[in-house]
């Protein structure tokens, strides 16, 4: 049996400190490097030319465009999920036989349907329930010093209670967030740069996202092992009494 690991070139490092894994490091690993124009665009093209949908003429060229004026997304595995997203956002307005210009401006380009897509699901929902969004997010991060923010493969039993499937199944839709099973997770990692609510609750929050993943471990120990250890005392759990307490306000 073979198995396939995708590593991220700034997790690399955190790899090498694991002797198995610095070893298949040194004679199994594959370097994948960003897609060139070509590729990108036969991307974009060929999926389209095998169901018969049209493309206008252009479009192809400003998609490209787009991807080139922002670095971040070209450079990094970022540049497929935007575009993905920007593609079916487009299709979504069309007329499901033609892309056109004017559907993919309309849709705020690459980088923004992400954003469109997010704030259309949150008005949707109502000032009501963005607090129960931050909350999801925030659990569904993960956050270290000098290591960039990443998603985090959540169980459901730890996001949800019955108010909050509403909120979870309109993320879904869209999808910017993944159900498989039992656990979620955002759909790509490119979300936590292109939707700037998001990168604002976040940074407005590390503090309490880490110590919220650290109650998250000790519960979980203490529910698989009941260790003694793992069950909070003193001033530890004073601490996070005082901040669990009730349900935080959002940051403006």
């Amino acid at each position: 049996m073979a198995i396939l690991i995708g590593l991220r070139a700034d997790f690399y490092a955190e790899a090498l400190r694991l002797p198995g894994m610095a070893t298949a490091l040194e004679t199994g690993q594959v370097l994948i490097g960003p897609m060139a124009r070509k590729e990108l665009r036969e991307a974009i093209t060929q999926p389209a030319e095998q169901v018969g949908l049209e493309i206008e003429d252009n479009l192809v060229e400003l998609l490209l465009e787009d991807l080139d004026a922002d670095d971040r997304s070209t450079r990094s595995t970022a540049a497929l999920p935007l575009l993905s997203h920007a593609l079916l956002a487009t299709w979504h307005r069309s007329n499901r036989a033609r892309l056109t210009l004017a559907d993919y401006r309309a849709i705020g380009g690459v980088r923004g349907a992400v954003t469109r897509s997010a704030e259309d699901a949150v008005a949707e929902l109502g000032p009501q329930q963005e607090e129960s969004v931050r909350q999801l997010f925030l659990r569904l991060v993960h956050v270290a010093p000098d290591v960039a923010d990443t998603r985090r493969r959540v169980d459901r039993g730890e996001l949800l209670d019955g108010a909050d499937i509403a909120v979870l199944d309109q993320f879904v839709r869209r999808r910017l967030l993944v159900v498989d099973g039992e656990t979620v997770q955002i759909a790509h990692e490119a979300l936590l740069g292109a939707w700037p609510r998001l990168q604002s609750w976040i940074d407005a929050d590390r503090a309490g996202i880490t110590a919220h993943r650290r109650l998250t471990e000790a519960a979980r120990h203490w529910r698989d092992g009941h260790d003694p250890d793992a069950l909070l005392r003193g001033v530890r759990l004073s601490a996070a009494s005082e901040r669990f307490r009730q349900p935080r306000t959002p940051p403006t």
